[in-house]
């Protein structure tokens, strides 16, 4: 997921509102397909309208408003517009505050209304200018959103640091007869408000305060370190041309690889570098251990300048949450969050890992088997290391559930057309909505037309137009490379309109064809990336929130992926899957055998699946709690002394994967949200679709009593309202051991 802080509030407008997927592969350590944390539509069988026909409705007139600029952004025709904008932004900020710290504003519902007028004048500016600065195909207009996007993050953090705006709000939150006036969403926005003032000490005493903001600047640069080390600690090695085309897939070595050539390099050998997608092609298909191992070695060993960086940011942020009166920075992180406590989360943790011990045991053996057997009885049964951990994985589950679940076969069935449809096609039967696709006006476009972008609205026939969607699906140069959900204008009420402002979004995603001439076909990994960033973009296009600060994603971290991972249930469904994944050549539907083959290599090694996020988690928990450590954080016994309690393999030697965990930087203390959301999903899926995915009563239940809201109530409440009890590890567990028919549970 590229970056942690997508959960972003007021305060954290200097980080980017996007959701991408990314599974840590710490420095592939442990390099295996995942179904990703955080991820980019059908119609009769005939493969003349699977071929032609438009994935979205196009039919019957509707009226679209002129478009005014980029992104649908008032006035935002020029580059030169992104600093004007920026400028009129401040000044309408600069009104509103003058209106908070003169006591224009009473006290009470009407202060928290001005400051998320604040907040929803400079969100529309400064997420306009994050979404271009990263897939804006012209330079000019990148360096100009670059520009904006500092100078309006140098203001907001004069915002933040503003006493008089966190008096008045503490007048709103510290007065019980002001703040029995506040609904549940007022009130929950009023505190996250002082809250967040708060974690940069601004309640502090003045030279308090002024080493609070030391700290968080040398945060801040730490950060940064850590990330620029990740890039420059890049390594390369030569290997045999021959050996390479010999062992990897040929798509693979074209498409990966050869890429990465430099020039003059003599015919016979090829450069492997540490990027993340070379290292885990050679890690999950090269047959020569000696070549996995040394791959391994490369990128677990580098970039050795962050354990000094992490030794620094480790000792800073647990000095900053001290100074902010928490025991640790995991107390600091965790204290607005679900889980509350670093305590809770290690209960949890514990309980996942005590629970999938066995099943992870069992599966590491069935390795160390085809491991033997591969090298032809050779070899202690224990002698199994990480570098192992893929190859073997991918081979017995090609073995057990056939090639064609691992590439071309599933493939050939999910042409892109067909997947948009897919989503088309849940969005109509589980709510109601409508995905059009209307023309995109040249000014609001990004890229030029060969890019392919598109613009859909969400229509309901009795609540009309809900929002709008941007899609840009196809890579290009100097555009983001990730799959991601940018948000370009949250849906709230301002104040004195009288109508809801719209949220808009953009599905940011980088799909390429395998054949030019033919069309664009994903994998089902894909896909299931696909339908997780779409159900980022529901939860901002369907909460109806009166504040911009608690709309759509802008939820707790523990909470917020929820939604994303309970649409990728309805990609393993073959109920769902027969309506849309048609071959794009015959155009028949996916075969069931096929789909249960999927699921069947899905569930094969859940079990150190899970192990191995738990073991991220608790690394990340026990590097951010309290100090000092009883193991030196920087060395590979920490890890050692983590792995032990976890798993059964032993940690290698000599590897520092944390060196390479960009999450510690951006996470910080609540990595574990990944699995707490992935069991929350799978109880909601157990509960509301088992029994039939198509089911609009389940469908109007997640809308109305989970989506809606947003951020804008206590998650713990949502859960427990949609699912009529409080949620429990049972179904993800069951889940996991589950050898039949996942659907067709009860």
């Amino acid at each position: 997921m590229a970056r942690a802080s997508v959960y972003r509030r007021w305060r954290m407008l200097s980080v980017g509102n996007k959701y991408a997927p990314s599974i840590p592969t710490l420095g592939a350590c442990f390099q295996y397909t995942l179904s990703p944390p955080a991820r980019v539509w059908r119609r009769h069988h005939s493969i003349r309208a699977s071929c032609v026909s438009k994935p979205f409705s196009t039919a019957a007139p509707f009226v679209i408003p002129a478009t005014p600029g980029l992104f649908g952004v008032t006035g935002l025709r020029h580059p030169e517009d992104f600093l004007r904008l920026a400028r009129e932004s401040v000044s309408r900020c600069e009104n509103l505050k003058h209106g908070l710290l003169t006591g224009r504003v009473p006290a009470g519902v009407d202060v928290i209304r001005d400051m998320d007028a604040i907040s929803n004048t400079l969100c529309i500016a400064i997420d306009a200018a994050e979404l271009a600065r990263n897939v804006h195909s012209e330079e000019a207009w990148r360096e100009a959103a670059e520009e904006a996007f500092a100078g309006l993050s140098g203001y907001i953090h004069e915002l933040n640091t503003d006493v008089g705006l966190y008096q008045a709000v503490c007048s709103v939150v510290k007065d019980p007869h002001v703040a029995a006036t506040l609904d549940e969403e007022g009130s929950r926005t009023a505190q996250l408000l002082k809250a967040e003032f708060e974690s940069s000490g601004i309640h502090l005493p003045d030279l308090e305060r002024q080493e609070v903001r030391a700290l968080l600047n040398e945060i801040t640069s730490l950060e940064t370190m850590f990330s620029n080390n990740l890039i420059l600690g890049r390594r390369s090695f030569q290997v045999s041309k021959s050996d390479i085309l010999a062992q990897i897939p040929s798509e693979i070595v074209q498409n990966v690889i050869l890429p990465h050539q430099p020039p003059g390099q003599p015919p016979h050998l090829l450069t492997l570098t540490t990027d993340t997608a070379v290292a885990n092609a050679v890690l999950r298909y090269a047959r020569d251990g000696n070549l996995r191992r040394r791959m391994y070695q490369e990128v677990n060993t580098s970039p050795r300048e962050n354990l000094e960086v992490l030794s620094r940011l480790i000792k800073s942020r647990d000095t900053l949450a001290r100074k902010l009166g928490f025991p640790s920075y995991a107390h600091r992180f965790l204290a607005d969050k679900m889980a509350k406590c670093p305590e809770e989360v290690d209960r949890f943790l514990r309980a996942l890992a005590e629970n999938v011990r066995a099943k992870a045991g069992k599966e590491l053996e069935v390795l160390q088997r085809a491991k033997q057997e591969d090298e032809g009885g050779w070899g202690d049964s224990a002698d199994f290391h990480s570098w192992d951990l893929s190859y073997y994985m991918g081979a017995v589950k090609s073995a057990r559930h056939g090639a064609s679940t691992d590439g071309k076969g599933v493939s050939a069935y999910l042409s892109l057309e067909n997947c948009l449809r897919g989503l088309a096609l849940l969005s109509q039967r589980l709510f109601g909505i409508e995905l059009r696709e209307v023309a995109l006006d040249e000014t609001e476009a990004w890229a030029p037309a060969e890019s392919k972008l598109k613009k859909v609205v969400l229509l309901h026939p009795r609540h009309g137009q809900l929002g709008t969607i941007y899609l840009d699906l196809y890579p290009r140069q100097a555009k983001y490379t990730h799959h991601a959900q940018f948000t370009v204008r949250c849906g709230c009420l301002p104040a004195g309109a009288s109508s809801y402002q719209l949220p808009v979004v953009a599905l940011v995603c980088n799909f390429s064809p395998c054949d030019p001439a033919g069309p664009v076909l994903l994998t089902h990994a894909e896909l299931e990336a696909l339908f997780h960033e779409f159900g980022h973009a529901l939860h901002s296009l369907l909460s109806r929130t009166r504040f911009q600060h608690v709309a759509g994603t802008r939820a707790p971290v523990d909470f917020v992926e929820t939604p994303s991972h309970l649409l990728e249930y309805f990609v393993w469904d073959q109920r769902v899957l027969a309506q849309f994944a048609h071959h794009h050549q015959t155009g028949r539907p996916i075969p069931a055998e096929l789909t249960a083959a999927l699921r069947a290599a899905k569930r094969e090694f859940s079990g150190l699946d899970t192990q191995i996020q738990v073991l991220y988690s608790l690394v990340d928990q026990k590097l951010f709690g309290p100090q000092p450590l009883a193991e030196d954080p920087t060395t590979s016994a920490f890890l050692a002394s983590v792995q032990e309690k976890v798993m059964q393999m032993p940690h290698s030697e000599g590897a520092v994967w944390h060196a390479r965990f960009g999450h510690l930087t951006g996470y910080g203390a609540g990595y574990y949200g990944y699995l707490y959301d992935r069991v929350f999903a799978s109880h909601l899926w157990e509960r509301l679709f088992v029994q039939d995915p198509w089911s609009r009563e389940a469908g109007e239940r997640l809308w109305k009593e989970m989506l809606v809201h947003g951020g804008g109530k206590d998650p713990c409440h949502i859960l427990r309202d949609v699912l009529g009890e409080e949620p429990a590890l049972d179904s993800f567990l069951a889940e996991l051991e589950d050898e039949g028919e996942i659907e067709h549970r009860a």
